[in-house]
């Protein structure tokens, strides 16, 4: 599973979108969307796990993401 699979997944499930996401954890919008565009230099574990938190995520689910097959 690609990161912007798993996060996009719970933002449909609540409907919200990347803004909300952005306010609700204090990171850019832009940092946000290297996630949706799998830019992985932009964007670290913290940012993951503050997005998983505000999602109301397992961090389990984490493990989901093929972390080497982002392309």
């Amino acid at each position: 599973m690609k990161t912007y699979e798993l996060v996009d997944s719970h933002l449909k499930a609540i409907e919200r979108r990347i803004p909300w996401l952005s306010k609700r954890i204090g990171i850019s919008e832009s940092a946000l969307r290297a996630v949706r565009y799998d830019d992985r230099r932009q964007y670290t574990l913290e940012t993951m796990v503050k997005i998983a938190i505000a999602l109301d995520m397992d961090l389990n689910e984490l493990k989901k993401i093929d972390w080497d097959n982002q392309e």
